[in-house]
């Protein structure tokens, strides 16, 4: 059981508006399935120049819908998932003409 979307923007820190989208599209394929206990997978990738660091924090931060609200988050948190059960990532950049973000994530088998 995996999910997988694409998105036109890259979510950047600062860009809420990028991260609520890409969190609205990644909890509407999840379907309102249970969040996934962990470990879990991920494969991020993005296109275009810059540093991949930049928007990789802003992009893990709208996997709650698959992996739970961190209990630790204050309600003025608006992105709060319990990303430390991701045990295996991968960050990596597409070349130009592929969408701007695709996300992958799943159970860790």
């Amino acid at each position: 059981m995996a999910v997988a979307v694409v998105a036109p923007d890259v979510p950047r820190p600062g860009r809420r508006d990028a991260k609520r989208a890409l969190r609205d599209r990644l909890a509407a394929d999840w379907g309102g399935r249970a969040p996934l206990p962990g470990p879990v997978w991920a494969d991020l990738s993005l296109a275009g120049p810059g540093s991949l660091l930049t928007p990789m924090e802003p992009a893990i931060d709208t996997l709650e819908p698959v992996l739970g609200r961190d209990p630790r988050g204050q309600p003025r948190q608006e992105f709060f998932p319990n990303d430390h059960v991701v045990t295996w990532l991968r960050v990596r950049r597409t070349p130009p003409g592929d969408p701007p973000v695709a996300l992958s994530v799943g159970p860790r088998a």
